[in-house]
């Protein structure tokens, strides 16, 4: 969390790393955050963007965002929330991919 008025703001990426020898294009994310109180959050356009990743035989591939909440006790605070990130692409042999992984938003320490 990084302080911003009376909130917070996260920065944050995802890197893939391919391990199985063959190339993968990531082309579809799905961004959501679940605050505390269960209600789901997305992105003015929509949870799904389009998106060209493409992660060569064993290496990797990244993607980045941010995300903010102002007011600590308004719906909508993210301190404490999840973040959900899923991907769906193919494989150097036209195989669909797809996975999805979660991590918890820090909470704002004492300034």
């Amino acid at each position: 969390c990084t302080p911003r008025g009376d909130g917070c703001r996260w920065y944050w990426e995802i890197t893939f790393t391919e391990t199985n020898t063959m190339r993968v294009t990531i082309n579809r994310l799905g961004i959501r955050y679940t605050d505390r109180r269960g209600s789901i959050w997305v992105s003015q356009s929509g949870e799904w963007r389009t998106v060209d990743i493409r992660i060569p035989a064993n290496g990797t591939g990244s993607y980045d965002n941010w995300v903010q909440s102002l007011d600590p006790d308004s719906e909508g605070n993210l301190q404490g929330a999840t973040l959900q990130v899923r991907w769906e692409g193919t494989d150097a042999e036209g195989n669909d991919i797809s996975g999805r992984a979660r991590v918890t938003l820090e909470w704002r320490g004492d300034d």
